[in-house]
């Protein structure tokens, strides 16, 4: 009777810190793939804190390192045109959606895209990076990963 009461253990849960690499073309397309790898009956419940763009910071360096170097006197930094400001967006809205990323919360998005097209979209917010303005989202019907412009959300409710 004894063996009966050691083989009913309880599994215990365990919590992990990685950092996970994933190579695609778009952040979008690399967090969807890594969302579809962590929905599995193993994985309990996961958490996904940040990205970031590896390819963004390897560019911000070498400007910096070709504007110091003309700086010296060196060969002149290329000149790239650049990219148009992001428009300045409410800050309750991005209080909003970091709440929603914190609590995983399920949100309905109100999307109108170019040429008046207007979606509804049952989701939770992954991402928001304020330095391009996209929020990435998870639609939990298609359960894909969607991007998105700030400046497209008519409503988040």
């Amino acid at each position: 009777m004894s063996e009966k009461k050691e083989s009913k253990s309880e599994d215990n849960g365990y919590l992990f810190s990685v950092e996970i690499l994933i190579q695609d073309k778009t952040n979008g397309h690399a967090l969807e793939k890594l969302t579809h790898l962590l929905n599995t009956d193993e994985i309990s419940d996961y958490r996904i804190i940040n990205g970031i763009n590896l390819g963004h910071v390897i560019e911000a360096a070498q400007k910096l390192s070709k504007e110091a170097e003309a700086k010296k006197g060196g060969k002149p930094a290329s000149s790239k045109p650049a990219s148009p400001p992001v428009k300045s967006v409410p800050s309750p809205l991005i209080t909003q959606i970091q709440q929603f990323i914190q609590e995983r919360k399920l949100v309905r998005l109100s999307i109108v895209k170019m040429k008046g097209i207007k979606l509804s979209i049952p989701c939770r917010i992954l991402n928001y990076d304020s330095n391009s303005g996209h929020i990435t989202v998870y639609h939990v019907d298609e359960k894909k990963v969607y991007q998105y412009n700030i400046n497209e959300i008519d409503d988040l409710t």
